[in-house]
């Protein structure tokens, strides 16, 4: 339990303590306590294992939202191919005497109501260029899943 003082917020400093990276002698100093007192009531008050659950709290939870992230990224990216290998396979099927011969074009089409609808048109080529580059992004993110695995194995 805190100690109270009426002309010091301990609460205020365990905080900061809890929150940062500034010893408890800094905190003192900082705060015009008495040395002595503030790392008793920290030691009985256990303050330093406070702080490691704390910033272990912390890490836990930033590792789960990159967790996360990276799971949903992944399943983006697996939609994306997906769709990527449909339209390559209606381009195939469609044009296959263009294969890398003609580039991309963009048309506007103008409507009787005044709106401007700006049209894309991909050729082969540029579909197999979007492809390839997701597939090198997975091989990209499996190498670095081994490293990290051999990383980790060597830290043990």
């Amino acid at each position: 339990m805190i100690e109270i003082d009426k002309n010091i917020d301990w609460v205020k400093i365990r905080n900061e303590y809890l929150s940062g990276n500034i010893s408890q002698r800094k905190l003192a100093e900082k705060y015009g306590v008495s040395e002595g007192k503030l790392l008793r009531i920290a030691n009985r008050e256990n303050w330093k294992a406070l702080r490691d659950d704390t910033r272990n709290k912390i890490l836990t939870s930033s590792q789960q939202i990159i967790v996360d992230a990276n799971s949903q990224n992944a399943a983006i990216a697996e939609r994306i191919k997906r769709k990527l290998l449909l339209q390559l396979e209606r381009e195939i099927d469609a044009l296959p005497e263009q294969i890398g011969s003609e580039k991309s074009t963009t048309t506007t089409k103008y409507f009787d109501d005044g709106k401007e609808v700006n049209t894309s048109s991909f050729k082969l080529k540029d579909y197999i260029s979007a492809y390839q580059a997701l597939v090198d992004d997975d091989i990209k993110r499996e190498r670095l899943k081994i490293e990290k695995q051999k990383a980790e194995a060597n830290d043990w």
